[in-house]
């Protein structure tokens, strides 16, 4: 959070490097080169699981570069995370066919299986947790874990969790007492 580099403000993959992230939020990066928040070069990979990756400021060579949020010119998949505000756009992919993104929120929308292009309804700005009525509910990959509640696991790092429902079950009653 709150990073600048020269390539991808929080990740910078390169080298042959692999790696696998699982509930981050990278959130207010910027680059002088390419991906605001995430850049996966050409002999590199990442994994990124239930991600929040939000506000994030890529290059202004947009033209060469671009990828607000994740530029990919490697082996990236992208799985039930929310990719909003970025600019000068969410996801740059140059690889090819060497990019997934599947179960996941992305602002403007991308093609794969289960994506969503909505308001995800963060509690506020700077916190990342769902409201009630989020379209990220149990829309995440149904492979991945239940949430807490038991239920499908929903998009981003927070699933959603109704405040005081001890039992779990959605709804505020005497059993949560």
């Amino acid at each position: 959070t709150d990073n600048t580099a020269a390539a991808g403000g929080a990740v910078s993959l390169m080298y042959e490097s692999v790696a696998a992230f699982e509930k981050c939020i990278f959130v207010n990066n910027s680059s002088i080169t390419t991906a605001g928040a995430i850049h996966v070069d050409t002999d590199a990979a990442g994994s990124f699981t239930q991600c929040d990756i939000i506000d994030n400021e890529g290059s202004p060579l947009v033209e060469t570069y671009g990828g607000g949020g994740i530029y990919n010119a490697g082996e990236t998949s992208v799985n039930s995370c929310i990719v909003r505000g970025n600019l000068p756009d969410q996801i740059k992919d140059t690889s090819g066919d060497m990019l997934t993104v599947d179960y996941s929120n992305i602002e403007d929308g991308i093609s794969g299986t289960g994506n969503i292009d909505a308001d995800p309804l963060f509690t506020s700005p700077d916190d990342f947790h769902l409201l009630e009525n989020t379209p990220c509910m149990d829309t995440g990959d149904p492979a991945l874990p239940v949430d807490p509640d038991g239920s499908r696991a929903d998009m981003g790092v927070y699933p959603y969790t109704l405040y005081g429902d001890v039992t779990l079950d959605r709804t505020i009653s005497s059993l949560d007492a």
